[in-house]
């Protein structure tokens, strides 16, 4: 696995542990969806890393295309910032249609629908995240139902994230891939907020 050494994340968290967390959330999400699209689905962790704000933004901009799709959640607990989903339209576009297909048995995806399935995939997502913090680390942390917006990766940022990259040095980057009858690019950032995981 390729993963950047860090000694610590801003909070009492340490690279091993996303990598942990990560990987376990993952697996979970893998059953859920696999039962959701009725195929197997396997969503496979491939790195995480803790960039600052400034490289985050250059390293996803440039990997990314210039339109995406976002699942993003405000996150309260012991640790306040934002969950944030992200992939590439075309690779949520292809899930939502596989998803419209399995479940209404129709091949026509209007976008409000695609952004519906896109939101119920990202609440599955974060539901398994939130759930294994607690599992594994006894940390409760509670999520807001998740919103979708398709825009420029860096609007989206300054839209919904901007109180608080600007208070921090380090984002956590989780890079995955879905993979199912092809396989598809998903980034997940927590971008943490004033408050600490002590």
């Amino acid at each position: 696995m390729n993963t950047q050494k860090v000694s610590k994340v801003n909070c009492a968290l340490n690279i091993s542990d996303f990598e942990n967390i990560g990987k376990t959330a993952f697996k979970e999400a893998s059953k859920a969806l696999s039962e959701l699209l009725n195929q197997k689905i396997q969503l496979k962790l491939i790195s995480v890393l803790v960039l600052s704000p400034i490289d985050m933004i250059n390293a996803i901009g440039n990997e990314l295309p210039t339109e995406v799709v976002a699942g993003y959640s405000e996150v309260e607990g012991v640790v306040d910032g934002v969950l944030l989903m992200v992939m590439p339209v075309e690779h949520a576009a292809t899930t939502a249609k596989k998803l419209l297909e399995q479940l209404l048995g129709a091949n026509i995806l209007s976008e409000e629908m695609a952004l519906d399935l896109f939101k119920e995939i990202t609440n599955i997502v974060f539901g398994t995240i939130t759930s294994t913090v607690y599992n594994k680390y006894g940390i409760y942390l509670k999520y807001s139902v998740p919103r979708v917006v398709i825009d420029n990766f860096v609007a989206i940022l300054d839209n919904i994230a901007l109180i608080y990259i600007t208070l921090l040095n380090e984002v956590v980057i989780l890079n995955a891939e879905i993979e199912g009858e092809e396989k598809l690019q998903l980034k997940l950032l927590f971008i943490p907020g004033e408050h600490k995981i002590r």
